[in-house]
């Protein structure tokens, strides 16, 4: 059940946020339109079939690919491979 944590959570939070708005504080309409579609994107990637991480991790797995493609320029920028920077073996002395 731990991998439908950040589902349960945005569903939960959008109906506490719907709940206090209403009585409370308007910004609590702006915490809804974060949530709300969240939870409306955790239910769709459960309810398809085409991508099975999807399927297991809503939400979460979004964030996988989000980093997924992201990956070259953190490696070009932030971070060096283990043979970056070495001068390469060239066979002639």
């Amino acid at each position: 059940m731990i991998r439908y944590l950040a589902l349960i959570l945005s569903v939960i939070l959008t109906f506490v946020f719907i709940g206090f708005g209403l009585k409370l504080h308007p910004l609590f309409h702006v915490l809804v339109l974060i949530t709300g579609p969240l939870a409306l994107l955790g239910i769709w990637d459960m309810l398809q079939t085409r991508h099975s991480i999807l399927r297991n991790y809503p939400i979460l797995a979004h964030i996988r690919y989000l980093f997924e493609d992201v990956r070259p320029e953190f490696r070009q920028y932030l971070f060096e491979s283990d043979t970056s920077g070495t001068p390469t073996r060239s066979g002639r002395r």
